[in-house]
């Protein structure tokens, strides 16, 4: 009988894998006859030769949808996943609904979603459900230029989010806090580009809108209490909310092990070459940043064994992450280990990932914590013990289609995830994750530093988020790329001199904007006290004598005269 069975999972294995092929061929024969205008456009932007790139991500695609179909088929039938999923109570799915919630309220209060209406309409660059959005008769362009409605939307999302980290009409709330805030961070990007702060938390509150979040550690929970309803015990942890868990664990895994692979399928096997990491810390602590530490430059004459660990130590907690689905152990270091990566990007790169800081928190065992809290909370935590459990019945019974569901909803996340990463799509909110994936060995780096000139002849490094918001944490660096697109970026400084001259405290007006380009050769001149040489200057607005003066004052990268 086994041997029949095992015979029978051969041979379906055999003909799908031949199915998968035979598609693969066939996508390669056709492909580029069949494929449409509009996506040949949208690869002709991104890459030099579009129709190479469709038919390797058509494979890559056919290779993923194959692999989580098995894995789907294989999971259901052997029960994998049920080994796999710790059980749970209310209380940690209702924690993971806290954080997630939290770090979006922060990042949402933070933003000055409004100060877009500043900037040139030029700038607009839909991603992702925003062009979808965008043309559609609902008012989106009269929300885009209303100072007062971009405020509204801001803090009405700002409202649901506080709603969802104390848990009030969560199956209604959640849901709108999702789609507020997928408006605020699509609204953002499409002024500056499709950064991936904050993108990991909206797809868990994307998540979190399908799964009974609200049923512990939340007002409902309470409500329900009082009015003499049966709630969900939290001291009988059970697989219904083990499901529920362990698929925020997934979104959060996929993420960190789609980063590692974007950087093996970019930059290659040595991604983590000290030159390679010497350019990015680098380069990060002399471009323009919202954070302005300078220890990596500090670190320069520091061994090369030192920067290509930090960068095989990264690597290796990225590709490793999903152990966290695996282990009990694994859910301790590797958020442990991911955290400290997180805060060592913080400090040599002046990269601030505060989301992904406080996502490790989720895989704390919120259970036990609150069982340790001191009286009158740990009182009535036993009180809510005593109750019925048909909460937690009627959300995940132990039934074989409730498992049957699950597992199918964490193999599609895991292909979803594969398949994203495969076709190296960039559709908001859908990423392959492709932070910091290319690869510079040849120790030459290029910088930009951009200036202001005051008509009292004061000189400054130009900081246009204090003038418009929305620009924080350097989101205007592409608008530094002057010679790429010079009629946008005369009106971006146009519009930030209108700001800054009506906004300076000490009432001064600005002349020009000087935009520096400096390159460094930190293998040749490792102690250049300049950090490199100055090799382009651009001055805005452009002056009569043409584009390129030579400026009165001139800066090192740091500031100094």
């Amino acid at each position: 009988m086994t041997d029949s069975r095992r015979s029978a999972q051969l041979k379906a294995l055999v003909w799908s894998f031949a199915g998968v092929a035979g598609l693969t061929v066939l996508w390669l024969l056709l492909a580029p006859y069949v494929v449409p205008d509009l996506v040949l456009k949208a690869y002709q932007d991104r890459y030099p030769n579009p129709q190479r790139m469709i038919l390797w991500h058509g494979v890559f695609g056919c290779v993923a949808i194959w692999a989580g179909g098995w894995l789907v088929w294989w999971s259901v039938r052997n029960r994998i996943l049920d080994r796999l999923i710790p059980a749970a109570s209310p209380q940690q799915l209702g924690g993971v609904r806290a954080v997630v919630c939290s770090v979006l309220l922060i990042n949402t209060l933070w933003e000055d979603l409004a100060s877009t209406v500043y900037l040139p309409k030029e700038m607009q660059l839909p991603l992702g459900v925003i062009k979808i959005l965008q043309p559609l008769p609902i008012g989106f362009e009269q929300l885009l230029d209303s100072y007062a409605a971009l405020s509204a939307l801001k803090y009405f999302t700002a409202g649901f989010l506080l709603l969802g980290c104390l848990g009030f009409a969560t199956r209604l709330v959640i849901p709108l806090a999702a789609l507020g805030y997928l408006l605020v961070g699509g609204i953002l990007r499409e002024y500056s580009h499709g950064f991936h702060t904050n993108l990991l938390p909206l797809q868990l509150l994307i998540v979190l809108a399908f799964l009974p979040c609200g049923d512990g550690l939340s007002i409902d929970r309470q409500i329900r209490h009082a009015q003499g309803k049966a709630v969900a015990s939290n001291a009988n942890p059970r697989s219904g909310y083990g499901w529920s868990v362990f698929i925020c664990w997934t979104v959060i895994a996929m993420a960190y092990f789609a980063a590692g692979l974007s950087k093996l399928r970019t930059g290659g096997w040595m991604w983590w070459h000290h030159e390679n990491m010497q350019t990015y810390l680098f380069q990060s602590s002399l471009n323009p940043m919202h954070f302005d530490f300078r220890i990596s430059l500090a670190l320069r004459e520091a061994p090369d064994f030192v920067f290509a660990a930090l960068g095989l130590g990264g690597l290796l907690i990225e590709l490793f992450y999903p152990l966290v689905l695996f282990s009990r152990m694994a859910r301790i270091v590797f958020p442990a280990l991911a955290l400290g990566l997180h805060i060592g990007i913080f400090f040599l790169q002046n990269i601030l990932f505060l989301d992904l800081m406080l996502l490790q928190i989720v895989f704390w065992p919120w259970t036990g914590l609150f069982a340790r809290l001191p009286k009158p909370f740990a009182f009535r935590h036993r009180e809510f013990q005593a109750e019925a459990d048909v909460s937690a019945m009627r959300s995940h019974p132990g039934s074989i289609r409730k498992r049957i569901l699950g597992t199918i909803t964490v193999s599609a996340i895991v292909c979803v995830s594969m398949f994203v990463w495969a076709m190296d799509c960039e559709f908001y909110p859908a990423s392959a994750w492709g932070m910091f994936k290319f690869r510079n060995s040849s120790g030459v780096l290029t910088y930009h530093k951009p200036l202001v000139f005051y008509s009292n002849g004061d000189v400054e490094e130009a900081k246009f988020d204090r003038w418009i918001g929305a620009m924080a944490d350097t989101r205007y660096r592409q608008m530094l790329e002057v010679k790429r697109h010079p009629e946008l970026a005369q009106k971006f400084f146009e519009a930030n001199i209108k700001r800054a001259n009506s906004t300076d405290p000490k009432g001064r007006t600005v002349d020009h904007f000087e935009i520096q380009t400096w390159r460094w050769d930190f293998r040749r001149e490792p102690q250049s006290s300049t950090y490199g040489k100055l090799v382009d200057s651009i001055i805005y607005p452009v002056p009569d004598s043409g584009p390129e003066l030579e400026s009165p004052v001139r800066f090192t990268p740091h500031g100094e005269k």
